[in-house]
């Protein structure tokens, strides 16, 4: 079986971009009962993206472009982290609605410290 080909610039492209619209929502904080499922999503989404990209770009010595991915990859951990703690310690509607899940976005904090995880 042929190896897959990975796109890891378009795949750091785009876990970037969701992380910055985890951002964006934490800061406008938009209706909750339009986007707060979404958000959700979109945080499981990038911190199990994250992690799987970092699993594979560690166990690709050789690929060519390698530590500036880890660098990028890590720049999106960190910008993920931070807005999934911006939504559990923020005061406007969309952080109330998801209090009750409060545990679940913490834990994406902590995918920071996956990124420099030995």
């Amino acid at each position: 079986m042929a190896q897959q080909k990975i796109k890891f610039q378009d795949d750091l492209w785009y876990i970037r971009r969701r992380a910055a619209l985890v951002a964006d929502a934490a800061k406008i904080q938009p209706d909750a009962d339009f986007v707060s499922e979404s958000i959700v999503d979109d945080i499981v989404f990038s911190r199990k993206t994250i992690r799987r990209m970092r699993d594979l770009l560690e166990s690709s010595p050789r690929l060519m472009d390698r530590s500036e991915y880890l660098v990028l990859l890590s720049r999106s951990a960190r910008s993920l982290s931070d807005a999934a703690s911006d939504l559990v310690s923020g005061d406007g509607d969309l952080s109330r609605s998801l209090s009750d899940r409060k545990d679940e976005l913490s834990d994406v904090s902590l995918c920071q410290a996956v990124m420099h995880r030995k």
